[in-house]
């Protein structure tokens, strides 16, 4: 005789059928692809933007600082 629960069946039985079932692997595969592109894409941008505003700052502030006041 079987002493285990009958909530506990189904809940069982439910968690087997969703090992079995490949069918949103694909969907959550996709999933993490993208949001690893994305943060590489922040990462980049946020390096790139960095020192591209050092830049812009570094020309400025020599442009600046080479005119001569009359």
């Amino acid at each position: 005789m079987d002493q285990t629960p009958k909530g506990f069946q189904s809940f069982k039985q439910a968690f087997a059928r969703m090992f079995r079932d490949r069918r949103g692997a694909t969907a959550v595969e996709y999933g993490l692809i993208a949001g690893l592109i994305g943060i590489s894409v922040m990462i980049t941008i946020g390096a790139i933007g960095t020192q591209m505003r050092d830049d812009v700052l570094g020309v400025i502030n020599t442009s600046l600082s080479s005119t001569p006041t009359d």
